[in-house]
């Protein structure tokens, strides 16, 4: 199909993409060593 791109997993491995992930992850580890529920807790139970 013309209108279709395809890449492999990696597609999204981008100089961008990794800092957004860090400062991302930075941010909610700073947000539990507060004492608050991170954002994107994939445990949420033990914040309840």
């Amino acid at each position: 199909m013309d209108n279709v791109v395809i890449t492999p997993h990696i597609g999204a491995n981008t100089v961008e993409a990794n800092r957004e992930m860090a400062m991302t992850a930075a941010k909610m580890i700073d947000a539990v060593l507060s004492g608050e529920t991170p954002e994107f807790a994939v445990n949420e139970p033990v914040f309840e």
